[in-house]
Protein backbone atom coordinates (compact mmCIF):
# COMPACT_ATOMS: atom_id res chain seq x y z
CA UNK A 1 0.00 0.00 0.00
CA UNK A 2 1.48 3.49 -1.41
CA UNK A 3 0.91 6.75 0.61
CA UNK A 4 0.27 9.66 -1.50
CA UNK A 5 0.87 12.12 1.11
CA UNK A 6 0.46 15.25 -1.35
CA UNK A 7 -2.68 14.09 -2.68
CA UNK A 8 -4.28 13.58 0.76
CA UNK A 9 -2.91 17.35 1.49
CA UNK A 10 -4.70 18.69 -1.59
CA UNK A 11 -8.02 16.42 -0.76
CA UNK A 12 -7.72 17.59 2.88
CA UNK A 13 -7.04 21.31 2.01
CA UNK A 14 -9.72 21.47 -0.28
CA UNK A 15 -12.27 20.19 2.13
CA UNK A 16 -10.72 22.89 4.98
CA UNK A 17 -11.23 25.31 2.28
CA UNK A 18 -15.09 25.19 1.88
CA UNK A 19 -15.83 24.37 5.42
CA UNK A 20 -17.91 27.08 7.03
CA UNK A 21 -15.68 28.26 9.65
CA UNK A 22 -18.46 29.71 12.04
CA UNK A 23 -20.17 26.44 12.29
CA UNK A 24 -17.03 24.00 11.48
CA UNK A 25 -15.26 24.18 15.08
CA UNK A 26 -14.17 20.84 16.36
CA UNK A 27 -14.56 19.01 12.93
CA UNK A 28 -12.60 21.67 11.57
CA UNK A 29 -9.91 21.17 14.52
CA UNK A 30 -9.78 18.03 13.17
CA UNK A 31 -8.81 18.54 9.89
CA UNK A 32 -6.34 20.66 10.05
CA UNK A 33 -5.07 18.45 12.68
CA UNK A 34 -5.06 15.89 9.53
CA UNK A 35 -3.11 18.29 7.15
CA UNK A 36 -0.30 18.90 10.26
CA UNK A 37 -0.20 15.38 10.38
CA UNK A 38 -0.16 14.75 6.36
CA UNK A 39 2.47 17.63 6.19
CA UNK A 40 4.63 16.13 8.58
CA UNK A 41 4.78 13.27 6.96
CA UNK A 42 5.91 15.20 3.83
CA UNK A 43 8.42 16.19 6.29
CA UNK A 44 7.39 19.82 5.69
CA UNK A 45 7.65 20.31 9.98
CA UNK A 46 6.98 24.12 9.23
CA UNK A 47 4.11 23.75 7.51
CA UNK A 48 2.73 21.08 9.94
CA UNK A 49 3.74 23.07 12.48
CA UNK A 50 1.17 26.37 11.00
CA UNK A 51 -1.70 23.51 10.74
CA UNK A 52 -1.27 21.80 14.40
CA UNK A 53 -1.20 25.93 15.83
CA UNK A 54 -4.35 26.48 13.74
CA UNK A 55 -6.17 23.19 15.18
CA UNK A 56 -5.00 23.99 18.42
CA UNK A 57 -6.49 27.71 18.18
CA UNK A 58 -9.91 25.80 17.46
CA UNK A 59 -9.39 23.24 19.91
CA UNK A 60 -6.54 23.39 22.13
CA UNK A 61 -7.92 20.30 24.39
CA UNK A 62 -7.79 17.76 21.13
CA UNK A 63 -4.89 14.82 22.38
CA UNK A 64 -3.50 13.99 18.87
CA UNK A 65 -3.03 17.45 18.02
CA UNK A 66 -1.35 18.37 21.32
CA UNK A 67 1.16 15.34 20.69
CA UNK A 68 1.56 16.58 16.87
CA UNK A 69 2.25 19.94 18.03
CA UNK A 70 4.61 18.79 20.91
CA UNK A 71 6.74 17.10 18.57
CA UNK A 72 6.66 19.66 15.51
CA UNK A 73 7.99 22.03 18.46
CA UNK A 74 10.50 19.91 19.59
CA UNK A 75 11.54 19.20 16.02
CA UNK A 76 12.17 23.04 15.90
CA UNK A 77 14.00 23.20 19.06
CA UNK A 78 10.69 25.56 20.53
CA UNK A 79 11.48 23.66 23.83
CA UNK A 80 9.63 25.94 26.32
CA UNK A 81 6.35 25.94 23.77
CA UNK A 82 6.65 21.98 23.90
CA UNK A 83 6.95 21.74 27.52
CA UNK A 84 3.82 23.45 28.11
CA UNK A 85 1.90 21.42 25.46
CA UNK A 86 3.13 18.50 26.99
CA UNK A 87 1.52 20.33 30.67
CA UNK A 88 -1.25 20.69 29.40
CA UNK A 89 -1.46 17.06 27.93
CA UNK A 90 -1.00 16.08 31.40
CA UNK A 91 -3.52 18.69 32.65
CA UNK A 92 -6.43 17.86 29.94
CA UNK A 93 -6.19 13.96 29.67
CA UNK A 94 -3.81 12.71 32.63
CA UNK A 95 -6.81 10.22 33.82
CA UNK A 96 -7.20 8.33 30.19
CA UNK A 97 -3.86 8.14 29.89
CA UNK A 98 -1.24 5.00 30.94
CA UNK A 99 0.95 5.07 33.59
CA UNK A 100 3.65 4.77 30.92
CA UNK A 101 2.64 7.35 29.08
CA UNK A 102 2.33 9.89 31.33
CA UNK A 103 6.04 8.67 32.65
CA UNK A 104 6.85 9.66 29.32
CA UNK A 105 5.13 13.17 29.01
CA UNK A 106 7.20 13.21 32.40
CA UNK A 107 10.47 12.59 30.81
CA UNK A 108 9.75 14.75 27.63
CA UNK A 109 9.44 17.70 30.05
CA UNK A 110 12.38 16.38 31.93
CA UNK A 111 14.33 15.97 29.34
CA UNK A 112 13.43 19.71 27.59
CA UNK A 113 13.86 21.36 30.93
CA UNK A 114 17.38 20.20 31.06
CA UNK A 115 18.08 21.53 27.93
CA UNK A 116 16.25 24.67 28.60
CA UNK A 117 18.90 25.16 31.62
CA UNK A 118 15.85 24.46 33.96
CA UNK A 119 17.94 21.95 36.72
CA UNK A 120 14.90 22.13 39.30
CA UNK A 121 12.00 21.45 36.75
CA UNK A 122 14.10 18.77 35.50
CA UNK A 123 14.81 17.00 38.35
CA UNK A 124 11.18 17.34 39.69
CA UNK A 125 9.50 15.78 36.35
CA UNK A 126 12.41 13.08 36.18
CA UNK A 127 11.44 12.33 39.81
CA UNK A 128 7.73 12.13 39.02
CA UNK A 129 8.94 9.66 36.24
CA UNK A 130 10.50 7.15 38.87
CA UNK A 131 7.70 7.40 41.24
CA UNK A 132 5.66 6.06 38.36
CA UNK A 133 8.62 3.44 37.02
CA UNK A 134 11.12 3.04 39.78
CA UNK A 135 13.11 0.84 36.83
CA UNK A 136 12.83 3.65 33.98
CA UNK A 137 16.47 3.40 33.41
CA UNK A 138 16.22 6.92 30.98
CA UNK A 139 15.19 8.73 33.25
CA UNK A 140 17.40 7.18 36.40
CA UNK A 141 20.13 8.55 34.10
CA UNK A 142 19.04 11.81 33.49
CA UNK A 143 18.67 12.14 37.20
CA UNK A 144 21.87 11.21 37.74
CA UNK A 145 23.96 13.48 35.16
CA UNK A 146 21.72 16.08 36.88
CA UNK A 147 22.19 15.52 40.30
CA UNK A 148 26.45 15.18 39.17
CA UNK A 149 26.16 18.79 37.50
CA UNK A 150 24.86 20.30 40.12
CA UNK A 151 27.46 19.17 42.40
CA UNK A 152 24.84 16.71 44.79
CA UNK A 153 27.34 13.91 45.25
CA UNK A 154 24.83 12.24 47.78
CA UNK A 155 21.99 12.34 45.49
CA UNK A 156 24.15 10.63 42.68
CA UNK A 157 25.44 8.09 44.57
CA UNK A 158 22.15 7.22 45.89
CA UNK A 159 20.98 7.00 42.08
CA UNK A 160 23.92 5.10 41.27
CA UNK A 161 22.93 1.98 43.70
CA UNK A 162 19.79 2.27 41.99
CA UNK A 163 20.49 1.88 38.44
CA UNK A 164 23.26 -1.34 39.24
CA UNK A 165 19.97 -3.17 40.78
CA UNK A 166 18.83 -2.39 37.15
CA UNK A 167 21.72 -2.82 34.58
CA UNK A 168 23.69 -5.76 33.82
CA UNK A 169 27.07 -6.73 32.23
CA UNK A 170 29.75 -3.59 31.24
CA UNK A 171 27.32 -0.59 32.45
CA UNK A 172 27.00 -2.51 35.60
CA UNK A 173 30.65 -3.34 35.96
CA UNK A 174 31.05 0.66 35.52
CA UNK A 175 28.82 1.52 38.04
CA UNK A 176 30.38 -0.09 40.41
CA UNK A 177 33.97 1.12 39.16
CA UNK A 178 32.33 4.63 39.64
CA UNK A 179 31.46 3.93 43.40
CA UNK A 180 35.03 3.06 44.03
Amino acid sequence: KEEDWPRAEACTGIVVDEMDRATAGKELSRLYYRLGYITEKMKDNQKALRHYQTSYEIDSTYLPVLEGLANCLVSSERWNDAVKVYQKVLVHHKDNLSEAEIADLYFQIGSLSAKLGQDDRAIKSFEKVVQIDDKHQRAIEALLETREGRGEHEEAYDLVLQLIGIVEGVRRFELYMRLG
